[in-house]
């Protein structure tokens, strides 16, 4: 009789800063095992959308890996994209720079995508998933748990509800993330980012190299609006690896 080839189901995990996840420790390339799998009960946890982990793991003080996992529950959760299996294995390692990248590529793929230039998208409803592809891109959303990526230079993307995620990999973005537990990336150069306390944000700088002849990635940093070193409502830019008011 043929074998049955197990699936395998491609997701992202955090632990802490000496790969333990609740006490269990972890081993990269390893596969663990578990007799049961329910979710936020038993068996190992992993989240499909990346930006998730973030839900359950600081940004500064955790490692980020892309996982597989096999023999995995059918269980999800109504909030974010956390699932649970009976086996796991920690593939390979995630720096932010690599972490910032997979997250807008999987906003990309979930949402619709919209090829625009010089085109405004306006979506009030909860859930919304939003990519654009063009320059001169405009995007605002409103509902809660809004998911936005935009790849073209000189986009614009303002989100007011709460839970938002939002990635932009173009250059000269401007993004404000207004709503509260949100989290904003911007991968291009000269961009500038805002949001409300306790948001996160994150920003990428770059500079020409000769050698090379095109301009490389120098520094890519993320912090917490504390609305005392980063203030709320403030739009940011990274300067010689600081984050300094525009």
């Amino acid at each position: 009789m043929e074998r049955r080839k197990t699936e395998v189901v491609k997701g992202y995990k955090a632990t802490d800063k000496n790969l333990k996840c609740r006490d269990f420790q972890y081993k990269i390339g390893k596969e663990y095992k578990e007799a049961k799998a329910e979710l936020c009960s038993s068996g190992f946890h992993f989240c499909e959308n990346p930006l998730d982990i973030l839900n359950y793991y600081n940004l500064c003080e955790c490692r980020m890996f892309e996982v597989e996992a096999k023999d995995v529950s059918n269980e999800r959760k109504d909030d974010d994209t956390k699932r649970v299996s009976k086996r796991i294995k920690l593939s390979a390692e995630l720096n932010l720079a690599k972490f910032i990248n997979i997250s807008f590529d999987y906003l990309k793929e979930q949402c619709k995508i919209e090829k625009t230039d010089e085109r405004t998208i306006k979506d009030s409803g909860y859930n919304s998933q939003v990519a654009t592809s063009g320059d001169n891109s405009k995007v605002a959303t409103s509902g809660n748990y809004s998911k936005v990526a935009t790849s073209g230079d000189n986009s614009k993307v303002a989100t007011s509800g709460n839970y938002s995620q939002v990635a932009t990999s173009g250059n000269y973005s401007k993004v404000a993330v207004d709503g509260k537990y949100s989290v904003g990336m911007c991968a291009g150069a000269n961009s500038n980012i805002k949001g409300k306390k306790g948001n996160w944000i994150t920003l990428a700088e770059w500079e020409w190299n000769e050698s090379e002849e095109c301009c490389i990635p120098t520094c890519v940093k993320t912090t917490q609006i504390d609305g005392k070193t980063i203030k709320e409502d403030t739009y940011y830019r990274l300067e010689n690896g600081e984050f300094v008011e525009c």
